[in-house]
């Protein structure tokens, strides 16, 4: 199974909907309806957004990186109407500046919500294990 048909099959699972799934450089999505993925996560910025989601939700270290970055972009989606659309254009001088804007933050609250609900425990779970064997 490709991997962009084990996030498709998540996302469907998580919110009911069918989500566009491509690869790209970085994980990222418009916030509507597609999601960008990265079979990289060794750059500055994930390895900050890893330790920062850790610091902020500890049974993520337990998790991959594919899926935490896969529910912070989800919780870009759920949180929609949140948004004050701000993050996109801010200025900030570091990766914490840019983890507490509005809209970051919001993203990873909904993530981190989610990931602490025990009734998501075993999809989190499945998650990984068809990650882990995805092409």
């Amino acid at each position: 199974m490709k991997k962009a048909i084990v996030i498709k099959h998540f996302c469907r699972e998580v919110f009911g909907l069918t989500i566009t799934i491509h690869k790209g450089k970085e994980w990222e999505t418009n916030c509507y309806d597609t999601i960008y993925y990265s079979t990289i996560t060794d750059g500055e910025g994930d390895i900050a957004f890893r330790a920062n989601f850790i610091s902020r939700c500890p049974i993520a270290a337990n998790y991959s990186d594919a899926l935490i970055s896969l529910l912070h972009e989800m919780g870009h989606i759920a949180m929609s109407e949140e948004s004050d659309g701000l993050s996109a254009f801010a200025a900030w001088d570091s990766y914490e500046e840019y983890f507490a804007l509005h809209d970051e933050m919001i993203a990873t609250n909904w993530a981190i919500d989610w990931l602490n609900n025990k009734a998501n425990e075993k999809l989190a779970k499945d998650f990984e294990e068809k990650w882990l064997t995805a092409k």
